[in-house]
């Protein structure tokens, strides 16, 4: 398994990196770790999510899913949980570009 980390404090996400076969398994975390969404990307095809109620992980889950599929050329699950009790905006901001330098680094 591959592990990345981007950011620090509050603002600090990880994402791990596993082979499932021919497929690509992920997952997203930072702050208190849970499931909010579940984003597949496959090259060609659009890609679908699952959000739990009132989740909004899909923002950051849907372009590292797309970015690896992209790059990999073969299907990938995102599972991603990210949250910041009581999130600034500005802390928010961070974490979506924390999220965009993780799909740059795959």
């Amino acid at each position: 398994m591959k592990e990345l980390t981007k950011g620090a404090g509050r603002a600090r996400v990880t994402l791990k990196i596993q082979g499932m076969g021919d497929d690509i398994s992920m997952f997203l975390s930072g702050g208190s770790s849970h499931i909010g969404c579940v984003v597949m990307a496959e090259p060609g095809q659009e890609t679908q999510r699952i959000n739990a109620e009132g989740h909004m992980e899909h923002v950051v889950a849907v372009p590292l899913a797309e970015a690896a599929a992209k790059k990999f050329k073969k299907r990938v699950v995102c599972i991603a949980g990210v949250h910041i009790a009581h999130a600034t905006k500005e802390e928010i901001e961070e974490i979506k570009r924390n999220c965009t330098a993780l799909a740059e680094e795959l």
